[in-house]
């Protein structure tokens, strides 16, 4: 019988294929095929799959009408709004009245591998989320016969296929008919962005275009990477560091390379900078540029074998950064209740001929996750929102991929939702939607459901996202605020005062900014919670009555809470429980040898069972930020004999300080 078809067309029977190879040995045809939203019920979830498809030969491949391992769609009247009987793959059948090729179809050919919007039976390593399934070449090692760069011989007949949304690259293993059976991560410790496209170079190296994070715009993360595999001597890793890269003229700037390294041990390296037209050897460098401008600072690092790597930083001379300080009488690293910040932000900048207000942002917010602030720290807003933990939240989720901060992509911005939804009570609808997914409110694109995560989760995102349609409150440059945000919360908040300047650029080099930031936390600091030392920590389980202490407390031992500012302390209070032989707790300031501001002598336990107890401790006045370095002391004592267990210390203020 001759088939109604045009014999151009290999396969039909695709939904949105891309991505296409063709493997050089076979003529195998791979390519990606991006599938619907549905909520037709199937073995993985819904019938929404993307797969990655293999041709042998012409076929046809399923869609609209099968999806997957031949799973099939029902036949929906849109008359009577109900579902019809499913097609058998092995004898589809096109009745479309616009149909005026084949109707009766070739046998439906499955998909090589098939994956949902939720978690993988079948390849759990594909993860879960949104998808866009591509495919990639397939490596033979004759084809790049001599080729420096060549992949090993472990990758020989594997095909390679990524996901654009859920950025990964796995190698994909086939046995001699070309059948799946396995796939495994490659390059999974690249930070590349979107995989897009993979070619191999003729050299044997990998060539991969990174898409980046938000569609239809000009990404600063997307890139195109050379990959080169090598064997035997590996090249060295160029680093360098530099105590300062912006700045007027004439700007000294000291250079290093201490961080550069070679994975071979055996070899030893040899440092090139160039600066300018002129060239530099050694591991160390400074330089004094004297001229206005953009000046690229080069480093060349060489191993005992010849083979190099190079790296470069920009050192921008004209624009000084601005200076932000923000000072107060005030202890500035604890809050107490009915307790007030008294401030004052001064700003300076050589170039800017008057500080402009417009440019300047201050903002004081309380968070109720004062342990974890660093994260919300790091970014460039001038704002911390109450909501950073949401924030956090959805910068680690694939809702990225879809959703920028100000600009449409695939999906609305994260400002038109705040503002579309400003004034309503909706926190629960999206909060389901988030988990559920949904479609049609502002576009034809479908949002993935997500559902494992955690409600709670799911609920700050959203409070986040509304959030912004908030307006927020500019403070002035000097004023008195009162700390009442953490009543009635735990005791793991904290407060920021953030203060910045964004100074109007100078002599051809951009505009800077400089922040600075004050964090308050609450004055009970829990031992275990240092930021170093050389102790034991029990975690609190129901034999410790739920209490986490430190303990393996010997003599000389410490603990470190870092860059503390005691002004206005009077005095310390610290729980305890004694064990024999006791000893003294030392506050030192800034090494275990540093200068000595309180002491407080622990007594040896009795014969009676030792019982958690406070103790308190006189603060010699102390003013600025220092390392706060607690030394356990006991010269007398046994060796590996512990002294005591302290749960937590609380810092006292003087009277001034707690009712101002």
């Amino acid at each position: 019988m001759a088939l109604k078809g045009r014999p151009e067309i290999y396969v039909m029977g695709c939904r949105n294929p891309f991505r296409i190879s063709v493997d050089p040995k076979n003529g195998f045809v791979y390519w990606g095929d991006v599938g619907p939203d549905t909520q037709v019920p199937a073995e993985e979830g819904t019938l929404s799959y993307d797969e990655i498809n293999q041709a042998r030969k012409p076929g046809f491949f399923g869609y609209p009408y099968f999806l997957g391992n031949n799973e099939a769609f029902p036949k929906y009247d849109f008359a009577t709004k109900k579902e019809g009987p499913k097609q058998d793959p092995a004898h589809p059948v096109n009745n479309s009245p616009h149909n005026t090729g084949l109707k009766e179809l070739p046998p439906a050919q499955p998909a090589l591998i098939w994956y949902g919007k939720g978690p993988s039976k079948r390849w759990p390593l594909v993860g879960k989320g949104g998808a866009s399934a591509m495919a990639g070449p397939v490596y033979y090692q004759d084809e790049f016969k001599n080729a420096p760069y060549r992949l090993p011989a472990y990758y020989e007949g594997k095909v390679f296929i990524y996901d654009w949304i859920r950025r990964w690259i796995m190698a994909v293993t086939l046995d001699e008919k070309g059948n799946y059976q396995s796939m495994e991560p490659f390059l999974s410790h690249l930070n590349y962005v979107a995989p897009i496209d993979m070619q191999f170079n003729r050299d044997g190296s990998i060539y991969l275009l990174a898409y980046g994070t938000n569609w239809f715009a000009n990404n600063a993360d997307a890139g195109l990477y050379r990959i080169e595999y090598a064997e035997g001597n590996r090249r060295p890793i160029a680093d360098i560091q530099a105590n300062q890269t912006v700045g007027a003229a004439p700007l000294k700037v000291s250079f290093s390379a201490a961080h550069s390294k070679d994975y071979d041990p055996e070899d030893s390296l040899r440092f090139s900078w160039k600066v300018g037209s002129r060239t530099y050897p050694g591991k160390e460098l400074t330089h004094v540029f004297t001229k206005v401008g953009i000046h690229p600072v080069l480093l060349t690092v060489t191993d005992s074998k010849g083979a190099e790597s190079t790296t470069s930083v920009q050192v921008k001379v004209g624009n000084t950064p601005p200076t932000v300080q923000i000072q107060s009488a005030q202890n500035q690293s604890f809050y107490w209740d009915k307790s007030k910040l008294d401030y004052r932000v001064s700003i300076k900048d050589p170039e800017d001929q008057r500080i402009d207000p417009k440019r300047t942002q201050i903002s004081f917010t309380y968070l109720p996750f004062g342990k974890d602030i660093a994260s919300v720290l790091t970014g460039n807003t001038h704002q911390i929102s109450a909501h950073a933990q949401g924030k956090s939240l959805f910068e680690a989720s694939d809702c990225k991929s879809c959703h920028a901060l100000a600009s449409a992509s695939i999906g609305p911005s994260l400002q038109a939702i705040a503002q579309k939804y400003k004034g309503t009570k909706v926190l629960e609808t999206l909060t389901e939607k988030v988990i559920k997914g949904g479609s049609g409110v502002w576009g034809k694109y479908a949002m993935s459901p997500h559902p494992d995560l955690p409600k709670a989760d799911a609920q700050e995102m959203v409070s986040y996202i509304l959030s912004l349609g908030d307006e927020q409150k500019k403070l002035p440059s000097n004023g008195s605020l009162t700390l009442t945000g953490h009543e009635g919360k735990s005791a793991e908040g904290a407060y920021v005062f953030l203060a910045q300047y964004t100074d109007q650029g100078a002599h051809g080099i951009e505009a800077l900014t400089t922040r600075k930031h004050l964090l308050l936390r609450n004055p009970l600091l829990q031992m275990e919670d240092n930021d170093r030392g050389n102790v034991g920590v029990i975690i609190a389980t129901a034999s410790t009555d739920f209490v986490s202490y430190i303990r393996k407390i010997y003599h000389q031992t410490y603990v470190v809470f870092n860059q503390l500012d005691l002004n206005g302390i009077q005095q310390l209070k610290y729980r305890i429980q004694s064990q024999a032989p006791g000893g003294t707790i030392e506050l030192r300031l800034d090494s275990p040898q540093g200068p000595l501001v309180s002491s407080l002598t622990v007594p040896a336990a009795g014969s009676s069972r030792p019982e958690w107890k406070e103790m308190l401790a006189q603060v010699k006045p102390t003013k600025g930020f220092h390392d706060l370095y607690f030394v356990f002391v006991n010269p007398q004592a046994a060796p590996k004999k512990e002294l005591f267990y302290v749960d937590w210390v609380y810092m006292e203020p003087s009277r001034s300080v707690s009712t101002k």
